[in-house]
């Protein structure tokens, strides 16, 4: 999840501050706070040295108990315990050692 807004009001930087530090319009703003977590990092990047922050700042990190999110894709996979093998019949057991 994005906290773009959040970021925003506690910079004190408006859209159209920020729009015209990225060298955008107000619209294009507008279309990165709604997008959210779907931008490209390299927008996000570019969007956290606008306002003087951490990209990592504008990350928020949703901790659901069993829930992995894919890098790639960024869809969740909940995790049961009936999911995960015993350490006793896990391949490869001897380098977990």
């Amino acid at each position: 999840m994005l906290k773009l807004e959040d970021a925003m009001k506690e910079k004190g930087v408006g859209v159209t501050e920020l729009a015209e530090r990225l060298g955008v319009n107000r619209q294009t703003v507008y279309y990165y706070i709604k997008q959210g977590d779907k931008n490209p990092l390299s927008q996000l990047q570019k969007i956290a040295y606008a306002l003087g922050i951490s990209v990592l700042d504008l990350i928020v990190e949703e901790k659901e108990e069993g829930v992995i999110i894919c890098p790639n894709c960024g869809k969740r996979f909940k995790m049961e315990d009936s999911h995960i093998p015993q350490r006793e019949n896990i391949r490869g057991k001897e380098y977990y050692q």
